[in-house]
């Protein structure tokens, strides 16, 4: 008997299929010659290394597949053209003869690997910037050119449809950051370990739109601390460390603009800058 990938019919029956489903566990694999000859020497069988030639009506040995293999890389090297048009003949009648499968498996995949895609694409994009970080960044840069001038074309052509598309861009942009933030207190996430230390200097307990995170408009206040909470009852609280391009002054400027145009206009805005100064119990002016 001969068992392998030319004769799957065979391998379809039940016995057959067990059989070398325990001889596999010999040694778990059967793309090493060892592997195949243990595999086997358990069966009493012969092992095929590919398909059969229909001229021979033999198996190629490894040294004839390695030849394959040269040759198919020595055609797509020569002639680059007709390599693509071969595969995307080999591609069309696979989906012919089995249509669906590419979608079935990349369906399986997911479901059984659900983080692999995004892993390898973080480990390519990482070994591209490490190979060649001039061409990285080069292309990059022409990435976010193409984007911009895009997005300035739907804004020259169509105003309406630009409007409807990037209306929620900057809260939803702010949303996903706050979803993947890793610093979280009472289920409640917050933007950096910094804010949550404020948060549980002025808080008594965190209620996400209430009083942390609360949206006037298409912007995000940082705090409203309620009447039972531990300091600013009643203000609008926002955390702005030094490290910032704006000064405290710009930024509260930029803030109560916002405010006045609100509901929350007669209420009372504090920009936080020291920390220190909230761990002590003292209320930082604005």
């Amino acid at each position: 008997m001969v068992f392998g990938k030319g004769e799957l019919n065979i391998a379809k029956r039940p016995e057959v299929r067990k059989k070398i489903s325990d001889a596999k566990k010999l040694n778990n694999t059967m793309s090493t010659p060892e592997g195949r000859k243990k595999v086997s020497d358990a069966l009493k069988a012969k092992y095929a290394t590919g398909y059969k030639n229909k001229n021979t009506g033999r198996h190629p040995s490894e040294k004839a597949r390695k030849n394959m293999s040269i040759g198919q890389r020595r055609r797509m090297k020569n002639n680059p053209e007709e390599w693509k048009a071969t595969c995307r003949k080999s591609g069309l009648t696979a989906h012919q003869r089995h249509p669906g499968l590419a979608s079935r498996m990349g369906k399986t995949t997911q479901m059984r690997h659900p983080n692999q895609s995004r892993e390898v694409a973080k480990r390519t994009q990482r070994e591209w910037r490490e190979r060649d970080p001039e061409d990285y960044y080069a292309k990059k840069r022409s990435y976010a050119k193409l984007m911009l001038e895009a997005r300035e074309k739907v804004k020259r052509e169509d105003p309406i449809a630009y409007k409807e598309m990037y209306k929620n861009a900057g809260r939803d942009a702010f949303q996903s950051i706050l979803d993947n933030s890793p610093f979280y207190w009472d289920d409640v996430p917050f933007l950096s370990n910094l804010e949550r230390e404020v948060a549980r200097c002025i808080l008594t307990r965190p209620i996400k739109g209430v009083n942390c995170n609360v949206h006037i408009g298409r912007k995000a206040i940082d705090f409203y601390p309620c009447w039972e909470d531990k300091m600013y009852q009643g203000c609008l609280v926002e955390y702005h460390p030094y490290d910032r391009d704006l000064t405290k002054e710009e930024y509260y400027k930029l803030r109560r603009e916002i405010i006045d145009n609100s509901k929350y206009k007669d209420l009372e805005l504090v920009v936080i800058t020291n920390i220190k100064e909230v761990k002590n119990g003292n209320k930082e002016s604005s």
